[in-house]
């Protein structure tokens, strides 16, 4: 029996684009944290 493919990291012209995946969903937690904390300061200081 096969194991099923979950997630494949290879474009279009099978390059594998595992770290340009990774660095894209680093930089958007960063900036969702990064939101979070902004908020935060904003409503402790109202």
């Amino acid at each position: 029996m096969d194991i099923p493919e979950i997630t494949n990291f290879k474009n279009e012209q099978g390059k594998n684009r595992m770290d340009q995946i990774i660095r894209a969903d680093y930089m958007q937690i960063k900036a969702d944290i990064d939101d979070m904390i902004k908020r935060f300061f904003a409503a402790s200081s109202s």
